[in-house]
């Protein structure tokens, strides 16, 4: 099945990509921070995020995009889990400049500070 996907959580893979993905029937087969499509009950429809499955009966979902933090989810509120397989765009990998470069590390020494 494929999926589009929205915003940018997930970029690398950007905003605007068909996501194809295979159904998973058993969830315990899914490995730590498996990419995954997972179908959600209510307002949220479906999200593309790394999934592992908690041993609290929770789901953590992950961003690949390190200025979005992860979050968790009841089993309850899972329909469905649809594990990547790969995707397409139509928009080329813009080369990473100096700039993005300083920005990242900035905020990759914000996060340790605030450990701290």
């Amino acid at each position: 099945r494929m999926f589009p996907t929205t915003g940018d959580s997930m970029l690398p893979v950007p905003e605007g990509s068909d996501v194809v993905a295979r159904y998973v029937q058993d969830w315990k087969t899914l490995k730590p921070d498996s990419l995954c499509i997972v179908i959600l009950k209510g307002e949220r429809d479906f999200v593309f995020k790394q999934v592992t499955l908690q041993r609290d009966g929770t789901v953590l979902l992950r961003s690949l995009n390190k200025n979005y933090a992860p979050y968790t989810v009841g089993v309850e509120e899972v329909l469905e889990i649809w594990q990547y397989v790969k995707h397409q765009t139509d928009k080329l990998p813009q080369a990473r400049t100096d700039l993005q470069e300083i920005r990242q590390l900035l905020l990759d020494v914000k996060k340790r500070v605030e450990k701290i």
